[in-house]
């Protein structure tokens, strides 16, 4: 995630940024010792006023960049590059509650509803999924039951699998690294974050040392209890 991505969206230039300044033009105005200023109104002229705008671009680019992932890790990525006790960080992550709807349900149609808040109903835009947990888009059509994965490992002790290469299935034989192995390091805001063995998932702590192809006479006793589907 870039660094300071908060500081992009809030802080970029202002709309009509290369207007005059008013206070300068009112000090150099001629000024009419004949006239009565002290009861003249005018009328303000708000089409040349200096505003503040945010872009979200690069928020959306990020969010586009992360669907698929788990919404837990991308947040934990964003909460780690924005400090929510400054004005900025509470900002952005302001606009990206708005951004992702976090609290829906699945209707009998396949569409996405709302649920709760200032507004119910279907919608468009990010989300996570209530099922798995992961970031997600909206078009606001049905959304397409997710086909299942084919099995292609199977735990048949802690340090042995069955597992399919290929199109081959093989009795794999692991053994685990060592737990406080250090994988990353790396430096964000002055902060020093560290990575090890035991903080991946647990099929990734192992290493392959020995595999065996299973023939047919194995696989048909796998079959026959069950292990592997027909």
């Amino acid at each position: 995630m870039k660094k300071h991505l908060d500081r992009d969206i809030i802080e970029p230039a202002r709309h009509n940024s290369d207007a005059p300044n008013l206070k300068t033009r009112l000090r150099v105005k001629a000024f009419d010792p004949d006239v009565d200023y002290s009861f003249r109104k005018s009328r303000p002229d708000w089409s040349n006023e200096k505003t503040s705008s945010d872009r979200l671009g690069p928020l959306y680019r990020f969010l586009r960049k992360s669907i698929g992932r788990p919404w837990n890790k991308v947040y934990s990525e964003i909460c780690k590059t924005v400090d929510r006790r400054t004005t900025s960080g509470w900002h952005f992550l302001t606009h990206l509650d708005q951004s992702v709807e976090k609290n829906c349900e699945m209707d009998d149609q396949g569409y996405l509803i709302r649920v709760g808040g200032w507004a119910s109903g279907h919608f468009t835009g990010f989300y996570v999924c209530p099922k798995t947990g992961l970031l997600k888009y909206s078009t606001g059509g049905p959304v397409k039951p997710e086909k299942p994965k084919p099995i292609i490992s199977i735990k048949l002790s802690e340090l042995h699998y069955l597992e399919k290469l290929n199109g081959v299935w093989f009795y794999c034989h692991y053994k685990r690294r060592d737990p406080n192995e250090l994988i990353s390091r790396r430096a964000v805001s002055g902060r020093v974050y560290e990575r090890f063995v035991r903080d991946l998932p647990e099929k990734e702590q192992l290493i392959l040392i020995a595999k065996k192809q299973a023939n047919k006479q194995e696989l048909k006793k796998l079959r026959k209890g069950k292990i592997l589907e027909e």
